[in-house]
């Protein structure tokens, strides 16, 4: 505010000349200009207040209005937004905000709707035909019957997708969610960034992950990163510093608070995408390369980064079958028992849940015990067989074809997210682990969700 009443002075030292001249008093040449500027200034105020007052007035508005047209359908998509704030948060929110979803779906009507929309969008079609293999499964389990159907319950999601997908159709719901989403997401960052700095304390010097494991932390990251920047890309002014400075954030994060291998694959992959969607081959090249200097620079300057990429090599080049010092042969052993697995029984697999005790039954010498092989494709191929492996593959390759209906930055979202958990999946059981698998189904939801639709407040929702 003093910087802008100085700038205002300046402006009225040629008015206070030519005042002198015509006989003014000092006091009155010094007054006068302080007096306008501050005037000008709370005018500024009072704009920026308004405005945002206007903001705050219209968000209310069209809730009203959605509340008012559509009340289930309002709940439905309030029920989304929890869930998807929650898919950083917490937990809990989304065991609660899955059935109310569900409930207000199915009061709503929009059920009535669901064949053409899943003849639109096969994607869908096959996602529930792997979620009802998973359940069959059960049957055939080595697990035993309840622990199996825990397992089996963990991917809910495949049906969340068409469920939240019918709901989204309204563009004021979208907005609502994604906003909720990467709000989410936000605050979990910077609760990080802040137990890193000891501002929220960082007790023995190590961060205290308040809401997700650092993997999960990572992967929610390196997504957020490439959102930012999709929006700082079609932003102007000061929007786009803002979403530049949320993307440098995140980054900030996957490399200062998470540490995990993670999230630098996936960052480093969603980078390499954002620059194919945007930039032309020129442009691209300078950008490839600044990123690259830009990661040397990190390298050198990071230890934890350059720590954790050298182990990484060291491990994967030194493995031998049975080492289990660290996570990276952990994970190689894993991988070599899944396929030992897969050759036995490759065609239907040994059910839902039977990855432990096959395990167990594998490797009885083993220092550790592990639920799944940390890969989806090969925890899949194992529990499912081939089939249940073909399916999710079909369901990624049905994903990218309608994506490509859409254009521009909905384009690449909804690429990106698909590349985000088909590469998620080749290093984690990303479907099975809760966080990384809500938000996939939201995401998803969100940017496949067909635009240009009339609002079904202005249709009909019973068959005429």
């Amino acid at each position: 505010m003093l910087r802008a009443i100085s700038q205002k002075v300046g402006e009225f030292s040629a008015k206070d000349c030519h005042m002198r001249r015509r006989g003014a008093s000092p006091g009155e040449t010094a007054v006068l200009p302080v007096a306008w500027s501050y005037a000008s200034v709370r005018r500024k105020e009072k704009h920026w207040e308004s405005s945002i007052l206007g903001t705050i007035t219209a968000i209310a508005d069209e809730f009203k209005g959605a509340l008012a047209t559509r009340p289930w359908a309002t709940a439905a998509a309030l029920a989304g937004m929890l869930m998807g704030v929650s898919v950083a948060l917490s937990p809990t929110g989304l065991a609660v905000a899955a059935p109310l979803l569900l409930v207000f779906w199915l009061a709503d009507g929009r059920w009535r709707s669901l064949p053409t929309q899943l003849r639109d969008n096969f994607s869908q079609i096959v996602g529930l035909c792997l979620m009802l293999v998973i359940v069959l499964g059960v049957l055939d389990s080595a697990f035993e019957s309840d622990k199996a159907w825990k397992f089996a319950r963990k991917y809910r999601e495949l049906v969340i997708i068409p469920v939240l997908f019918g709901i989204l159709t309204d563009e004021r719901f979208r907005r609502w969610v994604l906003a909720a989403l990467m709000t989410g997401i936000a605050i979990m960052i910077a609760t990080g960034l802040l137990r890193l700095t000891g501002w929220l304390g960082n007790p023995g010097g190590r961060v205290v992950y308040d809401f997700h494991h650092h993997i999960t932390f990572s992967a929610l990251a390196s997504f957020f990163s490439f959102w930012s920047l999709h929006q700082a890309s079609d932003a102007r002014g000061w929007r786009r510093l803002v979403f530049l400075a949320l993307a440098a954030m995140s980054l900030l994060a996957i490399f200062a608070v998470s540490r995990s291998r993670t999230g630098y694959v996936l960052m480093l992959m969603l980078m390499a995408l954002f620059v194919f969607q945007r930039f032309e081959f020129k442009r691209a090249v300078a950008a490839g390369v600044a990123f690259a200097a830009l990661l040397a620079a990190i390298y050198w300057t990071v230890p934890g980064f350059r720590y954790r990429v050298n182990g990484t090599i060291e491990a994967a080049l030194t493995h031998t079958s049975g080492d289990f010092r660290t996570s990276v042969d952990q994970r190689l052993e894993l991988f070599d028992v899944s396929l030992e697995l897969i050759a036995e029984k490759p065609v239907f697999g040994y059910g839902t849940g039977s990855f432990p005790v096959l395990y167990e039954i594998n490797r009885p010498d083993a220092p550790f015990r592990f639920h799944q092989p940390h890969s989806e494709y090969l925890l899949i191929a194992v529990e499912q067989g081939t089939l249940g492996l073909i399916l999710l593959l079909l369901m990624f390759g049905l994903q990218f074809r309608e994506s490509r209906r859409l254009t521009g930055t909905e384009k690449c979202l909804a690429q990106g997210v698909l590349a985000w958990m088909a590469m998620n999946c080749l290093i984690n059981s990303a479907l099975l682990d809760s966080g990384e698998s809500h938000f996939y189904a939201v995401m998803t939801a969100i940017a496949l969700s067909p635009r240009g639709q009339p609002r079904p407040a202005d249709a009909p929702t019973t068959p005429s």
